[in-house]
């Protein structure tokens, strides 16, 4: 190994806090201690190194790994999160989902925020039962409605369409994107109500959902024009127009401000 390499292998391992070759970090560091470095600012070419070596540690210490970093998901570490966020999308299904489902009940509110709404990235449908007692808290509901949503669970219909009436402008939003994505036409009525909104992002939310229906969505959305009134008429013309029902009017494009990143925190 020439000296520059040399210099800056133990450079690594000095900034990792060990004098040790990589190969053996495994066995000596606690996972506290690797996801300290795979989540910590990094901004000399030591540090990022180190980072990088962290991070592949991690991924070869799984499903342990994640629960060490589930268990601190309570507190205000956005790096400790993201992080998180790309094993979900990453990590094979057979082993996120049953970390996740470990947390649903756990004391600290977040911690069931977290990984409900982390579960929505994920095929879960078979454990919505254990899921669903979260519907039943303010904290936790908006985040076990976007999964269960998105599991296509219909138990959560009705409740869905209630919330959209009755819940804050967020959980409002939920209930729209639930709605879409359980697929149900029976809830059109409920969405087409929902475009008059006094809050824009549910109005558009609602709007989008119910455009998601597709032709079935059109004689819902003429019976509500005659009584119709403000933002509520512009709604459905534009709705129409995106169905391709109405040319003369704008419709549901780029420049609305529409809810419905997947990264949504309810």
């Amino acid at each position: 190994m020439s000296r520059r390499r040399h210099d800056s292998a133990l450079r690594v391992a000095l900034c990792l806090g060990l004098c040790v070759a990589p190969s053996t970090f495994a066995d000596l560091r606690s996972l506290d201690e690797v996801l300290y470095h795979a989540t910590r600012y990094a901004n000399t070419p030591e540090r990022r190194e180190a980072k990088r070596m962290a991070r592949e540690e991690l991924k070869t210490r799984m499903p342990e790994a994640l629960h060490a970093a589930m268990g601190h998901l309570h507190g205000d570490h956005i790096g400790l999160q993201v992080l998180v966020m790309e094993w979900v999308l990453e990590l094979p299904d057979d082993l996120v989902v049953p970390a996740l489902i470990a947390y649903l009940d756990d004391e600290r509110v977040e911690q069931r925020r977290l990984s409900a709404f982390f579960l929505g990235f994920k095929e879960g449908a078979a454990h919505a039962a254990k899921l669903t007692p979260l519907l039943d808290h303010e904290e936790t509901r908006g985040a076990a409605l976007r999964t269960l949503g998105k599991w296509k669970v219909d138990a959560v219909r009705e409740p869905a369409v209630y919330w959209l009436r009755e819940g804050g402008e967020r959980l409002r939003v939920v209930a729209a994107n639930a709605l879409r994505d359980l697929g149900d036409p029976s809830v059109l009525p409920d969405l087409v109500a929902a475009m008059k909104d006094p809050v824009f992002t549910v109005r558009n939310a609602a709007a989008r959902a119910a455009v998601s229906f597709g032709d079935d969505a059109v004689p819902v959305l003429r019976g509500q024009a005659g009584e119709a009134r403000g933002n509520h008429v512009r709604m459905i013309r534009r709705a129409l127009h995106d169905l391709g029902d109405d040319a003369d009017v704008f419709s549901i494009d780029g420049t609305s401000i529409i809810v419905e990143s997947p990264f949504f925190l309810p």
